[in-house]
């Protein structure tokens, strides 16, 4: 699912078909929001001059570095939890399509239906994990960028409240 368009997962989503289904859309709603709070944090990061070999500055050459050590951190944890959230988009999809085909073998489906109870836990905890990354942000990101934070953690809170309840 990863490679197709938004558009396509979305009819898809609408369609009269198993998967994806409810686990893929929480999943995807923490990785939207999860997406927003790294915009948050990377915007959050100040231009600095760059050094030449020498220490002299250079005129019109800027970098982006990180404005402290927890902004990194965020961008760091934020990067792999949403990796994490757009394989359970896929991972999710794959294990409804096989527990509903009537073709799949009997312990094919019961191994995606393990899966199907352990894909919302895993949702449920990254989305969790990103809400908590949210409160140093609102102090010390960018202020123009609050009502982004504001979406990402409802965002965050949907994904995680939607996998509940699939528990």
């Amino acid at each position: 699912m990863k490679k197709i368009t938004l558009e396509k997962f979305l009819d898809d989503l609408g369609a009269k078909k198993p998967a994806p289904g409810g686990g893929s859309a929480a999943a995807l709603s923490g990785a939207l929001g999860i997406s927003l709070l790294q915009m948050v944090a990377n915007c959050s990061v100040h231009p600095v001059k760059s050094p030449s070999k020498r220490g002299a500055r250079l005129k019109g050459e800027q970098f982006n570095r990180a404005s402290s050590p927890q902004i990194r951190k965020i961008l760091q944890k934020a990067t792999k939890i949403k990796k994490e959230l757009i394989k359970l988009i896929d991972e999710d999809a794959k294990a409804v399509s096989v527990f509903f085909n009537k073709s799949s073998s009997l312990l094919k489906r019961k191994k995606a239906k393990q899966m199907m109870q352990k894909i919302p836990v895993a949702i449920c905890k990254n989305c969790e994990q990103g809400l908590k990354l949210i409160p140093f942000l609102t102090k010390k990101g960018n202020k123009n960028l609050l009502s982004d934070l504001k979406i990402a953690r409802i965002l965050l809170q949907a994904g995680a409240k939607g996998a509940r309840e699939l528990i």
